[in-house]
Parts: structure tokens; C-alpha cells; sequence
């Protein structure tokens, strides 16, 4: 009968010891997830101005073009 209230101590130890990392797993997860949705912003300003770039780019290389062509 020791042995299996010994065993029954081991097996709630355990499990008190899985449930401990289960929730430092979880909250290492909800750092990750702030980190990447911050992550995710920067990222999408850096798109924005990439496309604004590239906006300036195209109407500069147009208006080159029509001052080419206007002036012969």
C-alpha cells in the first residue's frame, strides 16, 4: 500500500511539474506573439514606403519621358 501512495506522489509531482511548464510555455507564447505583431507593424510601414518610393520613381521616370518627347 506505501508503494502506491508513493507512486500516486510521484505521479501528482509530475504532473504539478508539467503543468508548471505548460504555463511558462504559454506565456512565452504571448511574448512571441506581442513581438511579432510589433514586428509585423514595422514591417508594414517599411512596405508603405517602399510602394511610396516606388510611386515617386514611376511618375519621375514619366514625366521624364513627356519632357523628352515635348522637347525635340
Amino acid at each position: 500500500m506505501v508503494d502506491l501512495a508513493d507512486e500516486i506522489m510521484a505521479i501528482k509531482i509530475e504532473q504539478g511539474k508539467h503543468a508548471e511548464r505548460l504555463d511558462d510555455l504559454e506565456e512565452y507564447q504571448r511574448r512571441q506573439n506581442g513581438s511579432l505583431q510589433r514586428v509585423e507593424g514595422k514591417v508594414e510601414r517599411m512596405y508603405q514606403m517602399v510602394i511610396g518610393l516606388l510611386g515617386g520613381v514611376v511618375a519621375s521616370l514619366i514625366l521624364l519621358v513627356v519632357n523628352l518627347v515635348v522637347k525635340p
